[in-house]
């Protein structure tokens, strides 16, 4: 098309005759190639007005709920399902004398008279709830240990400021018994967590880690050696093609052997005042229940140290418990939070956006004079996870008469 715009430039600026065998025809066509060469920039400009709207309409929900959470109201949140647009081409006559004579290759001067061609849009846009119950779940239980780790080895992120985004409580356990653990203090809430995030990040060479703990879990009672070989080594066979989860371990003596599974768990390597590392087991709280079977480490792995005698489970915040927090750190903290983060009702110098609420003007700044911003896009990439595109509802046409 672009070449097609160029060619026509070319040949009405030259005069260039050409056999007329196309008439009228022509004339339509040369029409369209104009249509086309005005609506190309249009349709460019209009695209990156709608994306910059898709930018305004995330940005003011983020901040409005974080608004509502301060309050103690309830959160809604909802989607920018769609966006439509037409464009709409107007040709003012009367305007502009364009000579076509020659470029026909018509013997009879003739003109073509036409004014500018101008682009108009008339967007509209489609919102949803989203209040269906895959998402409620998805924002309601804890952080998957995986989103946890992804986002600490992003190497861009302040560990200081996810730490305290992310972790809702610190327990700490002690051994009981055979693979058993029991509570050994209260847990740690609150200012506690803030202290030991602290404390895990005050060394700028030994800064908090992601490391990985083996654990055996023994399946079944032991098995005596003289049925192992009875049974012709069946079960070492079938062990060794599924060699990378089970594992038949010989026991003291060699009269018997037991059969474990081999687990990797994520865990958080926290630095200590005597320059080791402790392993941190990461829990994800469910919606309707805790934890089933706590990580507890039951060994540093590769967290460089020894083994403690008392065992730590960090507990992940759910994406609702994040806006909660965020709104208790203005409504509670404003001007000493843990890390970097202001909404401010008043115009500040280097303002990002602005959005209203219960009628006042809310201001967040640029990235690099806090860190409000890089924790509003790290909401919402976190709730793009539990956003479903099947199950986002259309929006219904409501029909209403005088």
């Amino acid at each position: 098309m672009k070449s097609a715009c160029a060619e026509f430039d070319r040949r009405s600026r030259t005069g260039r005759r050409e056999p007329n065998r196309r008439g009228p025809a022509v004339l339509s066509a040369a029409a369209l190639v104009l249509a086309a060469c005005s609506l190309s920039p249009a349709i460019t400009e209009h695209s990156i007005d709608y994306n910059e709207a898709f930018e305004n309409v995330a940005n003011s929900l983020l901040v409005v709920n974080i608004l509502r959470a301060k309050d103690g109201a309830p959160l809604y949140f909802s989607d920018l399902s769609q966006i439509r647009g037409s464009l709409q081409l107007n040709l003012q006559v009367a305007q502009t004398t364009i000579p076509y004579a020659h470029f026909f290759g018509s013997t009879t001067p003739s003109t073509f008279q036409g004014g500018p061609l101008t682009a108009g849009s008339s967007p509209g846009f489609d919102f949803a709830p989203l209040n269906t119950k895959k998402f409620a779940q998805g924002v309601l239980a804890g952080l998957d240990p995986k989103i946890f780790a992804y986002l600490m080895e992003r190497e861009t992120l302040d560990k200081k400021l996810l730490l305290n985004l992310m972790i809702a409580r610190i327990e700490i356990y002690r051994k009981t018994g055979p693979d058993k653990f029991g509570p050994a203090a209260p847990p740690c809430v609150g200012r506690c967590v803030a202290a030991h995030v602290a404390h895990w990040t005050q060394f700028p060479d030994r800064g908090p880690l992601i490391g990985r703990v083996s654990k055996e879990t023994n399946l079944g009672p032991p098995i005596p050696a003289d049925i192992l070989a009875r049974e012709n080594n069946l079960l070492r066979n079938l062990v060794d093609v599924d060699a990378q989860e089970l594992d038949l371990n010989e026991l003291k003596g060699g009269s018997s052997y037991r059969l474990s599974k081999s687990e990797t768990k994520l865990v958080l390597c926290a630095a200590t005042g005597s320059g080791n590392y402790r392993a941190i087991g990461i829990a994800a709280p469910g919606v309707t229940g805790d934890v089933k079977e706590l990580p507890v480490p039951p060994n540093n792995g590769t967290c460089r140290g020894p083994v403690e005698p008392y065992r730590w489970v960090l507990f992940t915040r759910s994406v609702e418990a994040i806006f909660y927090y965020l709104g208790a750190l203005l409504r509670d903290s404003p001007e000493n939070p843990p890390f970097r983060f202001f909404i401010y009702d008043y115009p500040v110098e280097g303002a990002r956006f602005h959005t209203a609420y219960r009628g006042k003007t809310y201001y967040v700044r640029n990235s690099g004079l806090d860190d409000t911003l890089t924790v509003l896009a790290i909401l919402d990439g976190l709730l793009d996870l539990s956003r479903e595109a099947d199950e986002i509802p259309s929006t219904k046409t409501v029909a209403t008469s005088p």
